[in-house]
């Protein structure tokens, strides 16, 4: 009796991610050929995989079609399923009929949405990587009073964090392993234009640069039993990039649950992040 294929928890963990990514970065749902390309791995097998996966219902198949020629497009299944929930939008002219007494309800419902926004931001500190993990870190911190603005997206650092005269520049990154020392190059070179640009006097300025960093993403943070940064970074951070601060996101995570649960201020946080007290090795 043959054997049945082994299956690859790492393959389908990667596969899983990429998919997750995909639709966040671009707005679609990637084919199951986009896929094959990024995993690098034998078609057959990573085609293999993503049966699996959606037999797992991890992933679900958002358009399918037995000709070959047409792409099957695969997506996550929780987003699927959020996309289904969505209920059908009512005609534009239906608004002219609200109730007066609409508008508070509303203006009450934003403000809950507003007040949950940080616990959400704050979970997607243990999960999330790229883009909307450097969202999370920027919209968290500013709940907590720091002014925050995302600047990845004009090719800059990803957050700039002030307070008074404080000036911080971070990177924010997530990763499968633990972050590398290649993840602080672009965090030195930021530092590095800003510190010693073409202003005047610029190299006066007290720029804090921090590299915040969510390794082992999809694993649950209680069984993530390496260091988060690798040894080689950390040994950097002392010696060439002695002025970079290292700062584990599940720490963040931690820190913020104590505002959360009311056993630290918001004003006590903002000590203890300039301070450094949240800085990896504590």
């Amino acid at each position: 009796m043959p054997k049945s294929p082994k299956v690859d928890p790492t393959l389908i963990a990667r596969i899983i991610d990429f998919v997750d990514s995909y639709n966040t970065q671009t707005g679609h749902f990637p084919s199951t050929q986009d896929v094959v390309k990024q995993m690098k791995a034998a078609e057959e097998k990573c085609r293999r995989h993503i049966t699996f996966a959606v037999k797992a219902q991890k992933l679900d198949y958002v358009y399918k079609s037995s000709k070959p020629v047409r792409a099957k497009v695969i997506g996550s299944t929780r987003i699927i399923n959020y996309i289904k929930t969505i209920p059908e939008q009512p005609p534009s002219w239906v608004t002219s009929y609200a109730y007066p007494e609409k508008a508070h309800a509303l203006s009450e419902f934003k403000q809950s949405e507003d007040n949950l926004s940080v616990f959400t931001d704050s979970e997607s500190l243990i999960w999330r990587k790229d883009r909307p993990l450097a969202l999370a870190c920027s919209n968290v911190l500013n709940k907590m009073g720091f002014t925050t603005e995302y600047k990845e997206a004009e090719g800059d650092h990803d957050v700039e964090i002030k307070d008074d005269q404080y000036f911080a520049i971070a990177e924010v990154t997530g990763s499968d392993h633990q972050i590398r020392i290649s993840n602080a190059d672009s965090l030195q070179r930021y530092y590095m234009k800003l510190k010693y640009g073409e202003e005047e006097n610029a190299e006066e300025k007290e720029i804090i640069p921090i590299l915040i960093g969510n390794a082992f993403h999809n694993v649950r943070p209680s069984e993530r039993s390496s260091p988060p940064f690798s040894a080689p970074l950390v040994k950097a951070t002392k010696n060439e990039y002695k002025h970079i601060h290292l700062m584990s996101s599940i720490d963040l995570y931690q820190a913020i649950g104590k505002v959360l649960n009311g056993s630290m201020s918001r004003e006590d946080f903002r000590k203890s992040f300039k301070a450094g007290h949240f800085y990896y090795p504590g």
